[in-house]
C-alpha cells in the first residue's frame, strides 16, 4: 500500500455558537468525499495531551522503539505534558 501522500485538516464551524449547530455543509461534504480514502491512521501533533490514541500514529515496530527509548532515557516518565509514550517497565526489551 502506497504510503499517504498529504493530509486533510476540515475545519468547520459557524460565526455564532448554537446548541443545533452543524458542521458547515461544503465541508461536511469534502469530509465525506474523501472518507473512502483515508487510511485510519491518526496524525500525533493533532492529538491531546493524555489522548489515549498516540499508540494508533506508530506502527508497531516505530512504536516498540518509542517505548524503549523512553524507558532508557525517561524511565520515571518525567516528560509526560505531551503526546505521552509511557516507558517500558524496567527488565523489559
Amino acid at each position: 500500500m502506497e504510503k499517504p501522500a498529504l493530509s486533510i485538516t476540515l475545519l468547520g464551524g459557524l460565526a455564532v455558537a448554537r446548541a443545533d449547530s452543524v458542521v458547515p455543509s461544503d465541508a461536511w461534504r469534502l469530509g465525506t468525499a474523501m472518507r473512502p480514502f483515508a487510511t485510519g491512521g491518526t496524525y500525533v501533533n493533532f492529538l491531546g495531551v493524555g489522548d489515549a490514541r498516540v499508540r494508533d500514529c506508530y506502527d508497531a515496530e516505530r512504536f516498540a522503539r518509542l517505548v524503549e527509548l523512553k524507558r532508557r532515557w525517561d524511565p520515571k516518565n518525567a516528560f509526560h505534558l505531551n503526546q505521552n509514550i509511557a516507558p517500558a517497565p524496567a527488565g523489559a526489551g
